[in-house]
C-alpha cells in the first residue's frame, strides 16, 4: 500500500491535538469522476473547490462499511469498492488536527436517493460535479493558491495519480 504524508505549509504551525481516521473515494462513472462542490466561508476562508467523496469512519466501522455509508450520505449512489488506492496522511494547522485519509477506487453503479447532508454539510457542500479526466487534472493541478484548497488539493491530486497508475 503506498503511504504519503502532506505538511500543512499554509497556516501557521500549531500542535496537533487530534486524530481524525477517513476513508475517500476516487468514484467513477463509466468515464467520469465524481467530486463534492465545496462552497466554503469559515475559518478557512470564503471560497469554492473540488474535494472528493469521503468521511469518517465512526465506531466499529470498517472501511467497506464507512464508504458506503459516505457514499450514500454525500451523492445518494450505490457503489462497489474496486481496490484500495493509498494511505495519505495530512496535517491541518489551523484546526490542530491531523487526517489519516485511506483512499479507495469505488465504482459508481446507481442513485438510490437523494443527498442525505447534515446540517452542516449542508452549509459546506453545494452538490455533486461529474468530471473528465482531464478537467480532474486540470483542477487539481491548480496548487498555487494558498488556502486549505491547497491542502485538499494536493491530497486527491496524489490518491487520483496513485488510480491512474493502477488502471
Amino acid at each position: 500500500m503506498i503511504r504519503k504524508r502532506f505538511t500543512d505549509d499554509v497556516f501557521a504551525k500549531r500542535d496537533i491535538t487530534h486524530v481524525r481516521e477517513t476513508v475517500r473515494m476516487i468514484a467513477v462513472y463509466h468515464d467520469r469522476y465524481a467530486f463534492l462542490e465545496i462552497k466554503r466561508d469559515d475559518i478557512f476562508g470564503c471560497l469554492r473547490h473540488l474535494e472528493t467523496l469521503g468521511g469518517g469512519i465512526e465506531a466499529n466501522e470498517s472501511h467497506a462499511q464507512a464508504i458506503q455509508r459516505e457514499l450514500l450520505e454525500e451523492s445518494g449512489w450505490e457503489g462497489e469498492i474496486l481496490r484500495p488506492l493509498c494511505v495519505i496522511e495530512d496535517t491541518y494547522h489551523l484546526i490542530q488536527r491531523r487526517t489519516i485519509s485511506h483512499f479507495y477506487a469505488v465504482r459508481l453503479i446507481r442513485q438510490s436517493r437523494p443527498y442525505a447532508y447534515t446540517e452542516e454539510e449542508k452549509q459546506l457542500i453545494h452538490g455533486l460535479v461529474f468530471l473528465s479526466e482531464e478537467e480532474v487534472l486540470k483542477e487539481l493541478s491548480a496548487l498555487d493558491k494558498q488556502s486549505i484548497q491547497k491542502l485538499i488539493y494536493q491530497r486527491d491530486l496524489f490518491a487520483y495519480k496513485c488510480y491512474l497508475e493502477t488502471c
